[in-house]
């Protein structure tokens, strides 16, 4: 069975509190949260993050809203 992005988030948070308990200075810190979501990515692949985006059970609106299709940067009030 697949997990779900919300499942492998919560995995994640708990392996990145696993390894700031031996961390002892912010740069540290720092790599230890990026190896955490380095051994994420590697166990269920780059683009878990999106899974949840391509099942049609999570569709909160019925048709697509002006904030579908909305980009970082974009300008979209008019």
């Amino acid at each position: 069975m697949e997990k779900s992005t919300k499942a492998i988030r919560k995995e994640l948070a708990i392996l990145i509190k696993q390894k700031l308990k031996v961390c002892t200075s912010k740069k540290k810190e720092n790599v230890a949260v990026e190896i955490a979501r380095q051994e994420i990515n590697l166990k269920y692949g780059k683009g878990w993050r999106e899974w949840d985006d391509f099942k049609p059970s999570n569709q909160k609106y019925s048709e697509p809203s002006t904030y579908d299709v909305h980009t970082f940067g974009e300008h979209w009030m008019g």
